[in-house]
Order: C-alpha cells, then structure tokens, then sequence
C-alpha cells in the first residue's frame, strides 16, 4: 500500500493535509447502487474517504451491466449492495466499507435515526412521500 502523502498527492496540493485528514474522517451512505451514486462514491472512496455504507436491497439485472461499471456478468442475481461495496473495495482497501442489503425507503420509514451518524447520505431514486429523488 502506498504510503498517504504519495497516495493522495494530488489532492494534498489542493486542499493540504487539514482537508485530507477531514476526508479520511468522513463517513457517507448511499442509498441505492445506480450509475450516479455509485459513481460519486467511487470518487470520494480513490480520495481516500473514511469510511462508506451502501445501502441497496436489489439484485443486480442484466440492464445493469451497462450502465454500472462496477458490476459484470458474474453479479447477476447477486446483491448490488454487496457487488458495488466488493468493487469500491478493490478500489481502496484503505476504505472501510461495508453493505447492507435492505431497500432505503424501508429504512427511512422504519429507523430514520441510523442516518445520522454519518457525514453525508447521498440518496439516488428513493421513493419517499410518492416522489423519487
């Protein structure tokens, strides 16, 4: 594993050591594995975020293998949670990820108090109140 200062090397000359030490203590969810949550996570987990929680009760469909590069042929039928969580994984074992596979909209009505211990939720086609955001 590469050493930090030469890992994020890039990124330290933007927003120094203070903003990276923020990042590495960030903790973010996201609701629902499409191609722009998952994308947006795969950002912050090569930046070297704290830590991420993906949160996705589906299985991954055939329609998912292009436009998600984070799945293949052989995640069909698997978790989408699990399958994007094991790639952003490979990504950065620096990260710590985990998944949990429920859909969001049940834990929003059922413990909406688990969101709050983490520093952003990025939330991507929820149906919440008969809207989808």
């Amino acid at each position: 594993m590469a050493e930090p200062k030469t890992k994020y090397d890039r990124q330290l000359r933007i927003w120094g050591e203070q903003g990276q030490a923020a990042l590495e203590k960030a903790s973010i969810c996201l609701l629902n594995c499409g191609p722009t949550g998952s994308e947006t996570l795969k950002n912050l987990v090569l930046g070297g975020i704290g830590s991420i929680t993906v949160i996705d009760g589906s299985k991954v469909e055939e329609g998912d293998l292009g436009n998600n590069f984070m799945v293949d042929e052989s995640s069909v039928g698997q978790s989408k949670a699990r399958s994007v969580c094991a790639f952003l994984q490979e990504l950065n074992d620096a990260v710590k990820a985990k998944f949990i596979e429920e859909y969001p909209e049940a834990l929003i009505e059922t413990n909406p108090s688990f969101f709050s211990q983490f520093t952003l939720v990025i939330a991507t086609q929820v149906w919440i109140f008969g809207i989808i955001i």
